[in-house]
């Protein structure tokens, strides 16, 4: 099987030194590379220039922010066919667009530097939906649409807000499956997590699991049972 996977976060730019990013280390993306290519997979791994790398077989490259990610995504899915992609990037919601220094307006992006001041203010736009364009890229590319997984990262959300978030990406056709998990139930040793799916237009838990170990070998399963 031909598996496409991703990792790590985005940095967005505010302007050459500066940007807005998050805590994304790409650990989770990288172990399930790893299973996948212990398993005789091949395995495309597009992660994060900074997160943390496969060690076993796998076809590495690059990005830096969301626009680069959309680009590689494309780039992969209309040249090559994949029986499952693996969306597990936490690419940037917004994107810095103007920066107001002192009180003087600029366009925010990675070309010079910004001149220091005594306040700053900056202003974001929406950053496209790369999950929503995954199977429309491989249809483009001729190739059969593959499965799909998301994953929807909380923070203290509520059993209702979590389903609500994952029905909303899988009512939509983005995903066939998507992996809840919430930041503050994750240790150094744990990762807890759902695997959902759409039945009847309901969310319903495909599989759980308690460490990122669990979740490859599911998702070792899924492809199996959907390539």
């Amino acid at each position: 099987m031909k598996i496409l996977i991703t990792g790590g976060g985005c940095r967005e730019a505010i302007d050459n030194v500066r940007c807005v990013t998050n805590t994304s280390t790409g650990k989770t993306s990288a172990i399930i590379a790893d299973y996948f290519s212990r398993q005789g997979c091949q395995v495309t791994v597009l992660t994060a220039a900074s997160a943390i790398k496969p060690q076993e077989k796998c076809i590495i490259r690059s990005f830096v922010s969301g626009a680069d990610l959309g680009q590689l995504l494309e780039e992969e899915l209309t040249t090559h066919e994949y029986q499952l992609v693996i969306h597990a990037a936490a690419v940037s919601d917004f994107i810095p667009e103007t920066v107001i220094m002192d009180g003087v307006s600029v366009a925010a992006g990675p070309e010079g530097k910004i001149p220091s001041g005594s306040s700053m203010t900056v202003t974001f736009r929406a950053a496209p939906k790369l999950a929503d364009k995954i199977k429309g890229w491989a249809k483009e590319g001729g190739h059969k649409e593959p499965t799909v997984v998301c994953f929807k990262l909380t923070s203290g959300a509520d059993a209702e807000k979590v389903l609500a978030a994952c029905h909303a990406i899988l009512s939509r056709g983005a995903a066939d499956f998507v992996i809840a998990n919430d930041i503050l139930n994750i240790t150094a040793k744990s990762h807890p997590f759902v695997v959902n799916i759409l039945k009847n237009n309901q969310v319903e838990a495909f599989q759980r699991g308690k460490t990122e170990e669990e979740m490859a070998k599911i998702l070792y399963q899924i492809a199996t049972e959907n390539t």
